[in-house]
């Protein structure tokens, strides 16, 4: 029987993640359901920081132990550690509500 760690963070949209050795692939399962498949570790690199962050959070898959596989996880908690500093990433996008308060105002929900 094979040790498999798994942390859950229920907040997470990401199930689980890890690496499939019969498709050489790596995956992301989203809580909706959907399957991501991603050939290459480079192909992370097209998500964001607030993404990566949340897939480091989410459950980690590696049946198989592969050293490979554990050290682009270690990897990928290193850089969270810095914030992703040493590594290219998508640039996050945010939107500014129309509606704030401040503690003088009262909320306009």
């Amino acid at each position: 029987m094979k040790k498999v760690d798994l942390i859950i963070i229920k907040n997470s949209g990401i199930r689980v993640w890890g690496y499939d050795d019969d498709r050489e692939m790596w995956f992301v399962k989203r809580k909706s359901g959907n399957v991501e498949y991603y050939e290459k570790k480079i192909d992370f690199m097209s998500w964001t920081k607030v993404d990566l962050s949340e897939l480091i959070q989410a459950p980690f898959y590696n049946p198989s132990n592969d050293p490979m596989t554990w050290g682009f996880k270690s990897f990928l908690e290193d850089q969270a550690k810095k914030n992703f500093d040493g590594m290219k990433t998508a640039v996050s996008f945010t939107k500014k509500a129309k509606a704030s308060s401040t503690p003088t105002q009262p909320r306009p929900w």
